[in-house]
């Protein structure tokens, strides 16, 4: 299964919009409908592949036939209908409005291909959300507005061939063949990233590309393929002006990780099981809590549609169809270095009651206006859950190591301590090399070309804290300056002592931090493992990474051997 976006302006294909579309609503019903197809307007293209498409009959009016699912008469003519699949994601059709707000002129098209009668046909469907509006003195409309082909007094959807040709004209993404699926095309689409004047468009396109590729890892992270398990994946992918977005895989995101981590486990038999004991007795759901390293900064993509701030302390709920409904919020972890983030999925018994729980929105549960029974499941699942990560980061916490520690106090003020004393000092350069940096020792003196041929390094920065296969590590950011002249670069740490000197052992009980590995600093798959780096390779710029302990303050040493001697 796929899922893509496509933001596009109009452009050069105005024309045929406006051939097929105007004349549009009545102006008093939607106002100012012919801007959303000029040349400057944008659209927004959702796309799914692999689906069934919009199936069923394609009036209100006609019967399903015996398994057919009436999806297209549910999503495009009717309102308030109970959904007829188990453990689906919408409850009553109301989350289809979303496409409508997301429209200045609330309008949409759809654009289905289904199988039927033994073989494909393609749909292509158009409605308007306007106001009520008079028509002179006698004749009133409702302001719903469709388009399409009228038959018999009724407009129905363009078929075969007529669709073919309708979307081709308007550049709207095709299907492959034997492929089913749909687009819904969201006309003078507003997403809140509008140009100045009030006029229909993106002040920043990138700022729209990064801010759909941000909702999508945060709101359907549970649905990529690297998370499915033995579930069908989906592919996801976001274009804007006809450039990709990249979105990289959710376990790869240090915000995320603790939440994928959470949902691999869950999947494989592991978390707390919910299970209550007064009526209703069901099993509710399951819970599994992952610490992790509170994130540094993260890119746009990350952070756009982040839906919470700081490092993360959440708990994303989700019901079996595996959409994320919130993420609920815990207490702070007590390490400063540390987060956590975890997943609470209702159990398969249970799912209709958070279903009736959730608002059209489907963005939180709701317990207002459930029956006693019902309510008492949504509110005991969020009770249980405050109350096992009180319990876990409260009245005791985790560390990163996963040992329990004393709640609040010293180890707090211990670990935000080391964080503060761990320095980036630079050695001197070469004997007779100009000092660079934060080097201490050396001199300025010598002619142009004695500097050239000297090597020299020097430690951009402080060092800091993040995570290297899962595990806390310090990185260390060293510019080489004319790396051929150089033989080796070597790191090491010290153990500060108090006082500020420096031993190269740890005292008793503790754990000195050591050398892992030196990547490049802007590719990553290029590492050499150990203490020493001497295959340069012409990269100048590199970062060392060591282990990191919460035992000691530690400083990191650069020592440098040139072509002709240490």
């Amino acid at each position: 299964m796929t899922f893509a976006i496509h933001a596009e302006r109009v452009g050069e294909r105005a024309s045929a919009w406006q051939q097929a579309l105007l004349p549009g609503p009545h102006e008093s019903s939607i106002p100012n409908f012919q801007q959303a197809v000029s040349a400057d307007a944008w659209y927004l293209v959702i796309s799914d592949r692999g689906t069934s498409g919009l199936g069923g009959p394609i009036r209100a009016t006609d019967r399903p036939m015996p398994g057919e699912r009436n999806d297209f008469v549910q999503f495009l003519r009717n309102v308030g209908e109970p959904r007829d699949s188990a453990l689906g994601g919408g409850t009553y059709g109301f989350g289809k409005g979303i496409f409508y707000r997301t429209s200045r002129i609330k309008t949409l098209l759809a654009d289905t291909r289904i199988q039927r009668n033994g073989g494909y046909e393609r749909r292509i469907f158009g409605a308007a959300l306007g106001s009520d509006y008079w028509a002179g003195d006698q004749e009133r409309y409702t302001g719903r507005h469709w388009w399409g082909v009228e038959v018999d007094g009724v407009v129905d959807p363009l078929l075969g061939e007529q669709a073919e040709a309708f979307a081709s004209n308007l550049g709207l993404p095709g299907f492959e063949s034997g492929e089913t699926g749909t687009n819904v095309v969201v006309l003078g689409v507003d997403l809140g990233l509008v140009g100045a004047d009030d006029e229909i468009g993106f002040a920043d396109p990138q700022a729209l590309g990064a801010h759909l590729a941000s909702a999508i890892l945060w709101n359907l992270w549970p649905r990529f393929k690297s998370l499915a398990g033995n579930a069908p994946g989906m592919n996801f992918s976001v274009h804007v002006a006809g450039e990709e977005v990249a979105i990289p895989d959710p376990g790869s995101i240090a915000a995320l990780r603790p939440f994928t981590d959470s949902l691999r486990r869950l999947r494989t038999g592991g978390g707390r099981k919910y299970q209550r004991t007064a009526a209703p007795k069901i099993h509710v759901g399951d819970l599994e809590v992952t610490l992790g390293l509170a994130p540094a900064s993260e890119s746009a993509v990350i952070n756009s549609a982040r839906p919470f701030q700081g490092a993360p302390h959440h708990i994303a709920r989700m019901r079996q169809v595996g959409l994320v409904v919130d993420y609920f919020a815990g207490p702070p972890h007590q390490d400063p270095l540390a987060s956590y983030g975890g997943v609470f999925q209702a159990s398969a018994e249970a799912d209709e009651v958070f279903a009736s729980a959730e608002p059209p929105t489907h963005d939180r549960w709701n317990p207002e206006g459930l029956d006693k029974a019902s309510r008492a499941v949504v509110d005991g699942a969020q009770r249980w859950v405050r109350e096992d990560l009180n319990r876990r980061f409260i009245t005791s916490f985790e560390s990163l190591s996963g040992t329990p520690q004393a709640g609040l106090g010293h180890g707090s003020h211990r670990l935000a301590g080391l964080m503060a004393t761990i320095q980036s000092t630079a050695p001197g350069p070469l004997p007779g090399a100009p000092s660079r940096g934060r080097g201490t020792g050396g001199n300025e003196r010598g002619n142009r070309e004695t500097r050239e041929a000297r090597a020299s390094a020097s430690i951009i920065g402080d060092s800091w804290i993040d995570a290297l296969d899962g595990e806390a590590a310090i990185f260390t950011r060293v510019l080489i300056e004319n790396p051929a002249a150089l033989e080796a670069l070597r790191g090491r740490f010290d153990v500060v002592l108090d006082g500020g000197a420096r031993e190269t052992e740890a005292p008793l009980g503790g754990t000195r931090p050591t050398m892992i590995c030196w990547f490049v600093a802007d590719n990553p798959s290029i590492m050499r493992h150990g203490d020493a780096l001497s295959d340069f390779r012409g990269h100048s710029e590199w970062i060392a990474v060591g282990t990191f302990s919460d035992s000691v303050l530690a400083r990191f040493i650069l020592e440098m051997e040139s072509a002709r001697g240490t």
